[in-house]
């Protein structure tokens, strides 16, 4: 979960002084996103942001932020624990 961008600055700035590329994906569960969490992620050299649509987020204008619906997962899985079928399919959908 992104909460204020906090963890995931320090995670670039460490990623970037230790010499990786500057187009960094990051992806989390859930973007909170409170505060100056926008803010603190749009001065990052972020190429995308991966959240799911579990949270609303805040507009932007430079953040690559991009949301993924759960809805589909949940109902499949919903679907196959119904049918008594095995998750594990679900987990190598890409």
């Amino acid at each position: 979960m992104i909460s204020t961008g906090a963890t995931v600055e320090a995670a670039v700035r460490v990623l970037l002084a230790r010499g990786a590329a500057s187009d960094i994906t990051v992806a989390a569960a859930h973007g909170l996103l409170v505060g100056d969490a926008l803010d603190r992620l749009e001065q990052l050299p972020l190429r995308r942001l991966l959240v799911t649509d579990t949270l609303p987020t805040g507009r932007t204008r430079t953040l690559p932020l991009q949301g993924r619906p759960v809805a589909p997962l949940l109902a499949d899985a919903i679907d196959r624990l119904h049918d008594n079928e095995p998750l594990d399919a679900l987990l190598m959908r890409t």
